[in-house]
């Protein structure tokens, strides 16, 4: 997915939201958070995508989690205190009201400017959903700028 924003001139516009459809999520988004807040999502993000949808590793449980951050060479200790500090338990949490408000057909879904939402079933795979996104950031790029300048 990141090559594919990147290739559409989007990667610095996508802000990444976990989707907590369920309650065994909420493991996953804080191991999200965890991660950004200790400099580690960007390297591991693509191996926990593979190790959980590719090698069907769990993610359910805390347990799940340790050991999936273990593998991958991760001081347990200070993720730890990542995982179970307010900062990451009110991402997740906010995560979790997102999803709610926003969850709506496929994955990935992208929300532009609280307005829109766009993923691969509406929008007729990723090449259309990359090119929805492209077209409502333009739209909307354009309506702020006329109402910036008063017109």
């Amino acid at each position: 997915m990141e090559s594919l924003l990147r290739e559409a001139g989007l990667q610095r516009r996508v802000h990444y939201i976990p989707a907590v459809i369920r309650g065994s999520w909420l493991h996953a988004a804080k191991l999200f958070y965890a991660l950004q807040a200790m400099g580690e999502l960007e390297r591991l993000h693509a191996t926990l995508f593979e190790d959980v949808h590719e090698r069907g590793l769990g993610i359910g449980n805390r347990a799940d989690i340790e050991a999936l951050v273990t593998r991958h060479q991760v001081d347990r200790g200070r993720f730890l205190r990542y995982y179970d500090s307010g900062e990451v338990r009110e991402k997740a949490r906010d995560a979790v009201l997102l999803t709610r408000r926003y969850a709506a057909g496929g994955v990935p879904g992208f929300v532009i400017r609280q307005r829109h939402i766009v993923n691969p079933e509406t929008s007729g795979g990723l090449p259309g959903t990359l090119e929805a996104i492209q077209r409502l950031l333009q739209a909307t790029d354009a309506a702020e700028s006329t109402s910036l300048n008063g017109r």
